[in-house]
This record gives C-alpha cells, sequence and structure tokens, in this order.
C-alpha cells in the first residue's frame, strides 16, 4: 500500500495503520480479488470520506460521481456510479431517429459480478468502444459517472452517455486472483 496514502487516512481518521489494513483486505476480499490492494485503499478512503488525491474521483468531462460502489447488488435509481464489473454479454449496435429528428446509436451490454448483473446501455459515441478489440466477453470494465435509470420495464439499468468513461482493462484491478 502507498504510505502517504496511509498516513491521509491516519491523519483524517481515528484509525490506525492495522486497522486501515483490515478494512483493505476486506474490501478485497468482498470484490473477489477483482481489484488491487491500491484500488481496494481508495474505496475504503472515499468510504470514510478521505480523499486522496487532493482532488474528486472524475468521469470523463471531469463531473464528480456520487458513489464508489462496491457490487452490482448496491446499484439503485437516481445515482452517478463509479463500477467494476465484467461483461457477460454483448448485444448489437442499433441507429435510431430521436424525436427531434436527429440520429443516435445505441448499444448495450450485460454487466457482472459476483453479486448479480445489471443491463448497461451506450449511447452515442460512447457506442465507439465496440470498436476496441479488448471489448469482449468476460472483460473487466471500470464504469466512472454513470447513471443508474429505470428501464421501460421498471428494472434498473445503467446509462453511459456524453459525461460517462468506460475503462477496459482498469490499472487499479488486481488480476493475478480473476
Amino acid at each position: 500500500m502507498k504510505s502517504e496514502y496511509v498516513q491521509k487516512i491516519l491523519a483524517s481518521t481515528k484509525l490506525g495503520e492495522t486497522e486501515i489494513k483490515k478494512l483493505v483486505e476486506k474490501k478485497r476480499a468482498e470484490l473477489k480479488g477483482l481489484i488491487s490492494e491500491e484500488g481496494a485503499l481508495y474505496i475504503v478512503a472515499k468510504e470514510l470520506g478521505v480523499n486522496l488525491n487532493g482532488e474528486k474521483a472524475q468521469g470523463s468531462n471531469g463531473q464528480s460521481p456520487k458513489d464508489v460502489l462496491d457490487s452490482i447488488s448496491q446499484v439503485s435509481e437516481g445515482k452517478k456510479i463509479v463500477l467494476y464489473g465484467r461483461i457477460r454479454e454483448i448485444y448489437d449496435i442499433h441507429k435510431f431517429r430521436r424525436n427531434q429528428g436527429e440520429d443516435g446509436i445505441v448499444g448495450s451490454f450485460i454487466l457482472y459480478d459476483s453479486s448479480g448483473e445489471i443491463k448497461t446501455v451506450l449511447w452515442d459515441e460512447q457506442t465507439r468502444i465496440y470498436m476496441d478489440e479488448r471489448f469482449v466477453k468476460n472483460e473487466v470494465l471500470k464504469l466512472v459517472n454513470v447513471s443508474a435509470k429505470l428501464s421501460r420495464r421498471g428494472d434498473v439499468e445503467l446509462h453511459v452517455g456524453n459525461y460517462s468513461g468506460v475503462e477496459i482493462c482498469p490499472n487499479d484491478v488486481d488480476y493475478s486472483n480473476t
């Protein structure tokens, strides 16, 4: 673990170093080893209200997401979130015409983890990820600043729009345990 990050948490909380290490290991265990020690440290810090970077976590446009979630089962409507998972299924891209007469593009896939799965919808420019050769079944993704919304059927789904980011094979995941 990066000692300067641990020091920031120590300075901002009443926890000891041993307690912080236990929280990090617990978080890694909850995520079934999907995330690195440093990634788990970031999540623990966020949960404790400690900002490790001196800046807020950001999507591709600089907007701040509201929550870093541990699992898909924690997703609820109306949140902007950061979430990790694997691709279970990828559906075709479709072109459509909006009510205003503009053309649009939509694609979707199923994201899963050990707690469940959720439909994830990509809009317009975000569908470019389909061109990435790494965008395949079972690959790990990090979704940043995505919106959790109700579908027409009443299910919660994730929407990846202009202010969202999708990272394939993120650096803060420990792949030795996946």
